[in-house]
């Protein structure tokens, strides 16, 4: 059963034009507040323009899977295998993993996180 909204904490892996597009529509929407919202990238430089949104940052990908409830992959698709190999240790079959990464298929995603929560 998923948590309620109230209990959700969503995490981008990523900080990157989808991101914001998403975070500026779901607090604009009400959706989510700022306070339930994680983006992690490699340098603060990248996660000026999200955080301006009042969102929570981090340049560490650990630390915004374990803060997170749910994880969203909003990275470039080269980035993708160090960004899963980033969080192998931390994510688990506890976490809703949503992928916007182009060119990626869903039985790919399936098949590399399932080793990864083994």
């Amino acid at each position: 059963k998923m948590a309620d909204i109230a209990s959700l904490t969503v995490g981008f892996l990523g900080a990157g034009n989808f991101t914001r597009a998403l975070v500026t529509g779901w607090l604009s929407a009400g959706i989510l507040p700022a306070s339930q919202v994680w983006s992690s990238a490699p340098t603060d430089r990248s996660v000026v323009a999200v955080k301006k949104l009042g969102v929570n940052t981090t340049t560490n990908n650990k630390e915004c899977v374990e803060i997170s409830n749910v994880v969203v992959l909003a990275v470039k698709p080269h980035i993708l295998p160090m960004a899963l190999e980033d969080i192998r240790s931390v994510i688990t079959t506890d976490h809703l993993v949503v992928s916007v990464v182009s060119g990626v298929t869903l039985s790919t995603l399936e098949e590399v996180l399932h080793l990864l929560c083994s």
